[in-house]
């Protein structure tokens, strides 16, 4: 989905497991709250389920920023007092590259008949290309 989608701006996502399925936001033809949905594998919705206000901010803005703000200025923040402080960032490269790997597995099986992709990580580098390698993660 991109926000170039013929149905508007849809950014939602579902996880689903063999015990539940997490859903997160609704297509409801505006930006808005965002529901977080956490349904149970009997179907009911578990009661730790919530929804997130959103914050407008004034003036002209794109479309997808108020969805996205408090993120956007939680990781600036974040990135400058860490540059500031000589500190490192709460997310590493080897974070990245995991999750990359992760939705290139998934990618993978989706194209491939839900074949299943196991996945394990090193925190050599090398290791780790070895191990995408050796499950045709890489090309």
């Amino acid at each position: 989905m991109s926000r170039t989608h013929s149905s508007g701006y849809n950014n939602e996502t579902y996880i689903i497991g063999t015990e539940g399925t997490i859903h997160v936001g609704r297509f409801a033809g505006y930006p808005g709250a965002i529901p977080v949905e956490l349904w149970k594998s009997d179907g009911t919705l578990h009661e730790l389920s919530r929804t997130f206000e959103m914050s407008y901010p004034e003036g002209e803005y794109p479309e997808f920023l108020p969805r996205f703000e408090k993120a956007f200025i939680q990781a600036h923040k974040h990135f400058a007092y860490a540059v500031e402080n000589s500190e490192s960032f709460r997310v590493t490269q080897n974070d990245v590259l995991q999750a990359q790997v992760f939705v290139e597995a998934a990618h993978r099986s989706a194209l491939d008949n839900t074949k299943v992709y196991q996945l394990s990580y090193s925190e050599n580098l090398e290791e780790f290309r070895e191990i995408c390698e050796k499950r045709n993660l890489l090309d």
